[in-house]
């Protein structure tokens, strides 16, 4: 989970754009948490979430909200993934 992730979960474009804006990798996955019996069994993390689909979720997922930000947030996300391909990468 990543700053990014944060201002997307929290929708705050400005928060994203500054993140983009200074190299935030918007390949980059979180990962889903584990319980302290999933660690003593050695379970790996396993990947979750680009923010990028955390977006999607939140569009989806709460009807009443304004899409206009959210769009915003997606736009420079996917100009951020189109710029930078070799991030995909990491």
């Amino acid at each position: 989970y990543t700053p990014l992730h944060a201002a997307v979960s929290q929708q705050n474009e400005r928060v994203v754009n500054f993140l983009l804006y200074y190299s935030a990798n918007p390949f980059i996955r979180s990962y889903k948490p584990r319980t302290m019996a999933d660690i003593k069994r050695g379970k790996q993390l396993e990947p979750d979430k680009t923010p990028l689909d955390m977006l999607e979720e939140i569009k989806k997922g709460t009807p009443e909200v304004d899409l206009m930000p959210l769009l915003k947030i997606e736009e420079n996300l996917l100009q951020a993934m189109v710029a930078y391909p070799e991030l995909a990468q990491r």
